[in-house]
Order: C-alpha cells, then sequence, then structure tokens
C-alpha cells in the first residue's frame, strides 16, 4: 500500500511538473498579450490617427480637376549653400532633443469630399505595401500642398526583407479628372489622400491602402526622438545642408530652438533639422541623389528603432504619433513596428524611373517613362520576378 502511495505521489508530481513546464510558456504568453493590450490602449489616446473611408469603387468625373489651382511651391527662405559661420555651434543633437510641439500641431491630412481611397485586394498575403510621404507644408494650415517624398514601404514577410521604393517627384503620370499628365508629386494637392493613393494603384498596379505621412517639422522630431541619425556626409553637401538649416532655423523660430550647422565632413550623428536639410538637397545630383539620401534616412531611423529595446520602442511609437499622420489604427501600428519590423532580416531599396528608362520634356521637365516597362521592374522588386 505505501508503495502504492509512493508511486501515485511520483505520477502526480511528475503531472505536476509537466503541468508547471506547461503553464510556464503559457504564463509568459499571457504576460506578453497583456502588455500589447495596455500599450495599444494607451495609444489609441494619442494623436495622429486620421479616418480616410475606403471603398469598392471610385468615380472621378473626366475633366473634373481641370479647374484646381494647386498653390505653387513655397521657397524655404533660402535652400542655396550657406558657408559654416566661422564661430558656429559644435556638431551635436538639437536642444529640442524631444518631440517639438508646433502651435498648431503638424498638418493635416488632406482629404477631399467624393475621393476616398479605392478598396484594393493584396496581391500576395505576405508581402504588403504601405504609402510613405513628406509634404511640403509650412503650417498645419496648408494641407493641400505637393509631396515633398514619395516611397512605398514593403513588408516581405515571404523573402524576410524591408523594401524601400522611391518615386521621383517629377514622373508624369495620367490622373483620373485630370485631362493632361502632371508630375507625381503634385497629385496629393489636385485630389487629396484618395486620389494620391488610387493614382499610385491604378497607374503602377499596386495594392497600397495604408500611408503615413509627415510634414516638415514632424519629419525634424521623428528623428530627434530617435537620439538622431548617423549620416556620411560629403563635403560637398555641407553648404546645402547648412543652407536647408538656416532656412528652418528662421522658418520654425517660434516652434523650436535653432539647430547647430554643420562645420566637417564624414560619418556623423545629424539632428531631426539637419536630417530634414540632408534629405532636401536638390542641387548635388537633382532628384536621383535626393530619393537616395532619403532612403539612406529612413534606412538608418528603422535601424535604430530596430535596436533598442522593446520598452524603448513602445516608448518612442508612443511620443511618435504626434509627429505624422496615418490612417492605420494604434493595434495595427504597435504590430508593425514591435513585430513585422524588428523580425525581418534585411532592407532592400529600389527608385523609379530607373536610370536610363526616361526622358525628359524640356518644357515641363517631367519624366517620362514606359509606363508598362517600369510597373513591371517595380512589381519584380517588390514581389519578384516571374
Amino acid at each position: 500500500m505505501k508503495q502504492n502511495t509512493l508511486a501515485r505521489n511520483g505520477t502526480s508530481g511528475r503531472r505536476n511538473g509537466r503541468r508547471l513546464w506547461i503553464l510556464i510558456p503559457v504564463g509568459a504568453l499571457a504576460v506578453v498579450a497583456v502588455s500589447i493590450g495596455l500599450i495599444v490602449g494607451d495609444l489609441l489616446k494619442q494623436p495622429g490617427h486620421t479616418d480616410v473611408h475606403i471603398v469598392d469603387e471610385v468615380v472621378v468625373p473626366s475633366q473634373s480637376l481641370d479647374h484646381v489651382v494647386i498653390p505653387t511651391e513655397i521657397p524655404m527662405v533660402t535652400i542655396e549653400p550657406q558657408a559654416t559661420p566661422a564661430l558656429g555651434p559644435a556638431i551635436t543633437i538639437s536642444p529640442h532633443s524631444g518631440a517639438v510641439e508646433w502651435v498648431n500641431g503638424v498638418s493635416r491630412v488632406y482629404v477631399v469630399d467624393g475621393i476616398p481611397i479605392q478598396r484594393m485586394e493584396r496581391k500576395d498575403p505576405l508581402v504588403e505595401n504601405i504609402l510613405l510621404f513628406g509634404v511640403d507644408s509650412r503650417s498645419s494650415e496648408y494641407i493641400a500642398s505637393r509631396t515633398d517624398m514619395i516611397m512605398i514601404l514593403t513588408i516581405d514577410q515571404r523573402n524576410n526583407a524591408i523594401k524601400l521604393s522611391s518615386i521621383m517627384r517629377d514622373t508624369e503620370v495620367s490622373v483620373p479628372g485630370l485631362t493632361k499628365g502632371v508630375k507625381i508629386n503634385s497629385v496629393y494637392a489636385y485630389g487629396g489622400i484618395g486620389l494620391f493613393v488610387n493614382t499610385l494603384n491604378q497607374y503602377f498596379d499596386l495594392d497600397i491602402q495604408e500611408f503615413v505621412m509627415v510634414d516638415m517639422l514632424g519629419a525634424e522630431q521623428l528623428v530627434d526622438l530617435a537620439g538622431g541619425v548617423s549620416i556620411n556626409v560629403s563635403a560637398s553637401e555641407i553648404p546645402y545642408v547648412n543652407g536647408g538649416v538656416s532656412a528652418a532655423n528662421e522658418l520654425f523660430k517660434d516652434f523650436s530652438s535653432p539647430s547647430a550647422y554643420l562645420s566637417i565632413s564624414g560619418l556623423q550623428r545629424l539632428n531631426g533639422r539637419q536630417t530634414v536639410a540632408y534629405a532636401r538637397i536638390r542641387k548635388i545630383g537633382t532628384d536621383t541623389a535626393r530619393t537616395a539620401r532619403q532612403r539612406k534616412v529612413l534606412s538608418a531611423l528603422i535601424e535604430k528603432f530596430r535596436n533598442v529595446d522593446f520598452s524603448k520602442k513602445y516608448d518612442l511609437l508612443k511620443r511618435s504619433l504626434g509627429s505624422m499622420s496615418t490612417n492605420m489604427d494604434s493595434a495595427r501600428l504597435a504590430s508593425l513596428a514591435v513585430e513585422n519590423l524588428q523580425n525581418l532580416d534585411t532592407t532592400e531599396q529600389f527608385r523609379i524611373p530607373m536610370n536610363d528608362t526616361f526622358t525628359v520634356d524640356q518644357t515641363t521637365q517631367d519624366l517620362i517613362i514606359d509606363r508598362e516597362e517600369t510597373s513591371k521592374a517595380l512589381h519584380d522588386f517588390i514581389w519578384g520576378a516571374g
């Protein structure tokens, strides 16, 4: 009887042990789930979300947008080269290293009544495309602006990669509602986010449904929140960076502290204002080099975000929501930032139009592309050849 009791106790002990080993990972998962739930709940209280309707069909009547007058590009006081002041401040992260609160907040997303986003089926369940764009805006009231940066962020779980595709701003596209082709950077000003997303999808046969938008001050804030980014600045780029910094110091003097200038070339940590000025350079290498600088900056930000611990990721995500606008909800953003970006190994880059695949209209300076050839090259990059 005693042996039977011991045997039962031994069996019970082994069962309890197995239960314990089962409960440990289950408990850990529960803690993670609760943590993510709390994070999402907290993020729901943050600004940055913009509701934009997604519908099955969008019809823009022919010639209906021909009468729209879009604003001219606004000069940033000066974008010309500026010599580094002899006694200028040392290279450092600007005093406004936290989120800078603009008096009116970041620019609102431009939504035109009657032009929502058209619903598109995802071409591959393991490959998702998100539109990233920056607007050439100077205040939260100036929303019908041109797009300064146009990039497609691809989360490719099939090939375990992040892919960044730039579209040069002078690329000519045909647009629903317009009689003539226009530069792609003006589409947003003609018909808001709906026309912009729909034109990209229709012209290049894409499946974009989500977007993230930043204006100039918001972009500065995002970089500063990350503690700056390391960029290799050439000697020829320094005067143009300092010209942009000088312009932004004047333009945003009522909202933020002035930034330091650059005084040396080479790999160095840039603050938000310096980084935006660097990404906006057009005089060296025209828009080809400009889009490369933008991808370099975004790649550096992604890599920096991936290398911080979980609590820091949450803090950065929470604080960054006030510096951007998106139609993604907080749960989606948390999943994208904490899970998807973290688990992808490589970052790949692409640009359209590609070298030697376009001509320049000497009257408008539009880049004239072969739509079929360009779309195929973009598809091969995003989804793979074949």
